[in-house]
């Protein structure tokens, strides 16, 4: 069976379901997946690429993220590699969703493009942090606006230190945890590099557009915080400058 778990999680959901067979272990996992995705599957197909829905799994004991791709062609990174793409994220010590499971087409007819499971982040993505700050007029304070900028300095350097590039950083690719640290999300442009490329490559891939192959420009993980202030001045958010 084409069903890799990451680490932990096949002791987990042993435990949960007291299979000793492996086999019958992840066919369990994909059968408690596909019964979730049906309960879910008339909500979906609205995104440009990507079906995400979060739902609870018993096997785990945890709420899950789910992610399938709702167009495999545009995608730079097939769901594998993106599942160990997160891992190496998590290795160099960025804050990631913990990578649960990848689940290749051929085990299930729901998922021909393969699906892949991690952990569902209780918090939202910054932009709803945005629109919500925004309906209620609670501006930024100096302070917080630090932290959230230093934290996300701090995620990149980490990544780009372990030449490690997420190369679509913005307010809907990163989120909050419980404790209001930043989380990276969406790797499925990500890249690692052997460290001796300058940023034009790194940067810069071939990708579909319909029936041709274009040369894209992505954006740089560094211009990630200028990116995220603009969003706050945007909705109005910036602290409120003392006369």
């Amino acid at each position: 069976m084409t069903v890799e778990l990451g680490s932990g999680i096949f002791e987990a959901a042993q435990e949960m379901t007291h299979e000793v067979e492996p086999k019958a272990v992840y066919r369990r996992f994909v059968e408690q997946i596909e019964t979730s995705y049906l309960a879910h599957h008339r909500d979906l197909g609205q995104g440009t690429r990507a079906n995400v829905w979060t739902d609870h799994m018993e096997m785990l004991n945890g709420d899950v993220c789910f992610k399938t791709l709702h167009t495999p062609e545009s995608a730079i990174l097939g769901l594998r590699s993106e599942f160990h793409m997160i891992q190496r994220f998590r290795d160099a010590g960025v804050r990631v969703p913990k990578p649960i499971a990848y689940i290749s087409g051929q085990e299930s007819r729901q998922f021909p493009d393969g699906l892949m499971a991690m952990e569902a982040i209780p918090g939202g993505t910054l932009n709803a942090e945005f629109i919500r700050r925004k309906e209620t007029s609670q501006r930024y304070t100096a302070e917080e606006l630090k932290f959230l900028t230093d934290d996300i300095s701090a995620q990149i350097k980490l990544a780009n230190d372990a030449h490690l590039h997420h190369r679509d950083l913005h307010s809907e690719n990163l989120m909050r945890d419980a404790k209001g640290n930043v989380v990276m999300i969406d790797f499925g442009e990500a890249v690692w590099t052997l460290g001796e490329e300058d940023d034009r490559s790194i940067y810069t891939v071939n990708k579909m557009r319909g029936p041709n192959v274009e040369q894209t420009r992505l954006r740089r993980d560094i211009g990630a915080v200028g990116r995220i202030l603009k969003d706050i001045q945007v909705h109005g958010l910036m602290p409120e400058v003392k006369a």
